[in-house]
């Protein structure tokens, strides 16, 4: 009787790979057992169990034991050893300004390939994206240290730039010595605020919704800069 299972002991993959089992090539066995502890299905009585998916790096040994039909058994014992995947990253801000190009870069490997818009196919490390609405994009990189490869997806966002507003008609009548209370609620994608009152205690401000004195009656402008990086 001969059990012959395929990988070879000492066979290597990268975490997350599968690793394909079978006796073929086994003479005079009527029944077999296999054991892959750690492994994505850990026994199959099959002659060719297929695929078996390691999913954490390290040594896993497997055995098989081949029956015939007086019940006398062989058994053969292998290891797999399955490598770390390289620590793929996109790095690039959540969210860039909208129409504006802006570099982001790969790290973790030693060889790059992008998928996106208007990235698709390249191969270095750095690429420069201009996008005008929220998009995805990806990136395989490979490990110079075992080959083991990885890819990794991000979501950019794009920021438009800010609209200043503030809900007042033309003009707003208060009483002298009043404090008047402004807001910023009709401002879109405002980040900072930068507000200026002629005659007004305090002059400025730059909180979103300041209340504001006048100490002698009158006609006084108000004026709001809204900024959220991306313009004003």
């Amino acid at each position: 009787m001969t059990v012959t299972p395929t990988p070879a002991a000492g066979d290597t993959i990268c975490a997350g790979g599968s690793v394909s089992f079978s006796a073929t090539g086994s003479t005079g066995v009527a029944r077999y057992q296999w054991s892959f502890p750690n492994g994505s299905i850990t026994s199959s009585t099959q002659q060719n169990p297929g695929n078996v998916t390691y999913g954490n790096p390290g040594f896993y040994f497997y055995n098989v034991q081949g029956f015939n039909s007086c019940g006398f058994s062989h058994s053969l014992f292998g290891s797999i050893k399955v490598d770390t995947l390289p620590n793929i990253v996109i790095n690039s801000a959540n969210s860039i300004c909208r129409g504006v190009a802006t570099v982001i870069t790969a790290s973790g490997g030693t060889s790059y390939s992008w998928d996106g818009p208007g990235i698709g196919g390249l191969t270095t490390t750095t690429v420069s994206i201009n996008q005008t609405a929220s998009t995805t994009y990806s990136v395989t990189g490979t490990s110079g240290t075992n080959g083991c490869i990885k890819k990794v997806t991000k979501t950019i966002n794009a920021i438009a730039a800010t609209v200043a507003g503030f809900p007042y008609s033309v003009t707003a009548t208060i009483c002298p010595t009043t404090d008047f209370a402004y807001n910023s609620s009709t401002s879109v994608g405002a980040v900072s605020y930068t507000w200026t009152f002629a005659g007004g205690t305090p002059s400025t401000s730059t909180q979103a919704n300041p209340s504001v004195g006048y100490s002698s009656s009158g006609l006084y402008n108000a004026k709001i800069l809204v900024n959220n990086g991306c313009g004003q």
